[in-house]
C-alpha cells in the first residue's frame, strides 16, 4: 500500500495489547518534531490576529491624535531642513504606482516584521516588562534595519536613511506605532 495516498492520522498501528492507536505525524517523521521547537504556532497566531483584528472607535481615536502629534513636530522640521520637499504628481499611473510599492514594501513587511512578529500580542497576556523589552528591542532593531538596508540591498535609500534628518525622527515614530 502507498503511504504517501493514506493521510498520516490515518495509519494505525497494532499495539502490544491488540488494540490499535494512531501514531502521531512526529512519530511517523522524526524531522518534525524540530518544528515543533520552533514557535511557529506562536507566530501564526499572531499574524491572523493582527490580519483578522478590526479596531474599534477610541482606537482609531487614538491613532488619529498621535498621528497629529507626530505630524506637528516631524513636518515643520522636514520642510525647514530641506528633507521633505513637495513634488505634486499628476499622472495616475505614477501615483498608483507609488502608492502601490509603499504599501507592500516597505510598509506591509516592515509592519509584519518588526511589530506583529516581534511584539507580544494582547491573547498572550503579557507583563508590562515583557512589553517592555520586545518594545524596545523592535525599536532598536528597527532604527538599525534602516542604515544597514541602505547600505546593502536598498542603496536607492542612502540619500534617505544615512542623513541625520532621515535618522532623528525614525525611534519617535517608531514608538508612536
Amino acid at each position: 500500500m502507498c503511504l504517501s495516498a493514506v493521510p498520516a492520522r490515518l495509519l494505525i498501528e497494532p499495539s502490544e495489547r491488540g488494540r490499535s492507536h494512531y501514531k502521531s505525524k512526529t512519530e511517523m517523521l522524526p524531522f518534525l518534531s524540530l518544528f515543533s521547537l520552533l514557535p511557529f504556532d506562536l507566530l501564526a497566531r499572531r499574524l491572523t490576529h493582527a490580519f483578522l483584528t478590526i479596531p474599534d472607535f477610541t482606537d482609531w481615536l487614538v491613532v488619529a491624535l498621535l498621528v497629529l502629534v507626530y505630524s506637528a513636530i516631524a513636518l515643520p522640521i522636514g520642510f525647514w531642513s530641506g528633507f521633505i520637499k513637495v513634488d505634486v504628481q499628476t499622472s495616475g499611473p505614477i501615483i498608483a504606482g507609488v502608492l502601490a510599492g509603499c504599501l507592500l514594501s516597505p510598509g506591509l513587511t516592515e509592519e509584519v516584521f518588526f511589530r506583529v512578529l516581534m511584539l507580544p500580542h494582547a491573547f498572550e497576556n503579557p507583563s508590562g516588562l515583557m512589553l517592555w523589552f520586545w518594545g524596545c528591542s523592535s525599536l532598536v532593531l528597527f532604527v538599525v534595519y534602516h542604515p544597514l538596508n541602505a547600505l546593502t540591498f536598498y542603496p536607492i535609500g542612502r540619500s534617505t536613511f544615512i542623513r541625520k534628518m532621515g535618522l532623528k525622527p525614525r525611534p519617535f515614530r517608531t514608538a508612536l506605532c
